[in-house]
């Protein structure tokens, strides 16, 4: 493979709202050199899918050079982890895929798709933003003085997918996988629809991924996703107990456990995987999170039909930059990272995959090694006012206090600073 190729542009298509333009959710928002970078894409997706701002792309990929876009991946791959990129190359060099620069591929439209279809979501999670949280953007409109610093605006712009909907199955017997994500897709009416279509149609051997917060064990939804043949979960989890609660509020922790039991009975084929993003705030909390992921792995293989349990993707927070672990002391966080490193849980997980294999699933798949490491040598620090100013903002809107979930992260504050900083209703 190029160094500078990636098969995304070719056959994937990310779709939020018409002004979140994406190669793929890990990608830079827009095409530097392209003449379509601030339009909103277009409603009809045929022309967004054969745009400048993807063929730009897919030329520079051919011709196998530097894409702005990608940094995230370079980066992952320059500090020698498996990147987002490596993961496309896995799913589709082996599929006899035509590239070009015009189509994209020799069935001339997007044969995978990640769909963000609205903004409807049940929590207000602090590292979050209105246009992906329909619960954050009511808090945010109810306490603009307070919050009004955190965001830049409120609400999502138009929703580009519901209209699209024979556009995205238009070539659903080459379609390899579907993505559903939201706000909280498990209760949004646009996935209920995108589903009972799918399933109308018979179209259910597609890969079907899903992300979720695992606050809902909606029946409907569970009853549509029992009908196809490779569904797979990816559970959206910051941390355990009151630091998952303080950052996903109003988030209870005693019913994630049982939730995602639930979600995983009664499928055919069932996957899944734990989607775990190290930010400032759970940091602190990971050694007890892995454990908690080790241990309901065994329980999900006792009481399911995943032989091979749960796996565990860790990334760190990128955005907002108030949020990453960047944010914190250097000293400080390098010895809650070496705590990590230094502990016995993480011979429970691999990112050899013949490894996970042969320990019979024992192993838990997961990068989260490589990532403490490439973090732990990381010397990037980042002014922690932010962090503490945005903090309060949220800790008096919510009349919480982060001393009383995380006292840890309190500790390492400027505890005057975080006191004399006013905030006024």
């Amino acid at each position: 493979m190029k160094r500078n190729f990636c098969y995304a542009p070719f056959v994937h298509m990310y779709l939020h709202d018409e002004y979140d333009k994406k190669l793929c959710c890990l990608s830079d928002d827009y095409a530097i050199d392209s003449p379509d970078t601030e339009k909103p894409i277009p409603a009809n997706l045929h022309d967004h899918w054969t745009s400048d701002f993807y063929k730009n792309v897919r030329r520079k990929m051919l011709n196998d050079e530097y894409v702005e876009n990608c940094k995230h991946c370079y980066n992952q791959e320059a500090a020698g982890e498996f990147s987002e990129r490596d993961r496309w190359a896995k799913a589709w060099e082996d599929n006899d895929i035509e590239v070009n620069i015009e189509h994209g591929n020799q069935y001339k439209t997007p044969i995978d798709f990640e769909l963000r279809p609205g903004n409807l979501c049940n929590l207000q999670c602090r590292m979050c933003a209105p246009h992906s949280s329909s619960q954050l953007d009511k808090e945010y409109k109810n306490n603009k003085e307070i919050l009004g610093p955190i965001y830049d605006a409120g609400g999502m712009a138009n929703d580009i997918i519901s209209g699209n909907i024979e556009y995205v199955l238009s070539n659903a017997g080459h379609i390899q996988q579907i993505k559903l994500l939201g706000g909280e897709p498990t209760i949004m009416p646009e996935t209920i629809e995108i589903l009972r279509i799918l399933v109308e149609r018979n179209i259910l051997d597609i890969n079907l991924h899903i992300t979720t917060n695992c606050t809902n064990a909606n029946a409907t939804f569970l009853e549509l996703i029992r009908k196809f043949k490779n569904p797979v979960y990816n559970f959206s989890i910051d941390g355990i107990g009151k630091t998952l609660e303080y950052i996903r509020y109003p988030l209870s922790f005693d019913k994630i456990s049982a939730n995602i039991q639930e979600m995983c009975t009664g499928i055919e084929n069932p996957q899944a995987e734990f989607l775990y993003t190290l930010q400032a705030y759970s940091l602190p909390n990971l050694v007890d999170f892995l454990k908690w992921v080790a241990k309901l792995h065994i329980t999900i293989q006792n009481n399911t039909d995943m032989v091979s349990g749960v796996g565990l993707i860790t990334s760190d927070l990128k955005g907002p930059e108030w949020a990453s672990i960047q944010s914190l002391p250097i000293d400080k966080r390098n010895e809650w990272l070496d705590n990590a490193l230094n502990d016995n849980i993480l011979n429970c997980f691999s990112s050899n995959h013949d490894e996970v294999c042969d320990s019979n699933f024992e192993l838990i798949s997961s990068n989260i090694k490589e990532v403490l490491v490439r973090l732990r040598n990381d010397p990037t620090l980042y002014n922690m006012e932010p962090l503490i100013e945005t903090t309060k903002r949220f800790d008096v809107v919510r009349n919480q206090h982060i001393k009383d979930f995380i006292p840890e992260i309190w500790d390492v504050f400027d505890q005057v600073y975080y006191n004399n900083f006013k905030v006024y209703r």
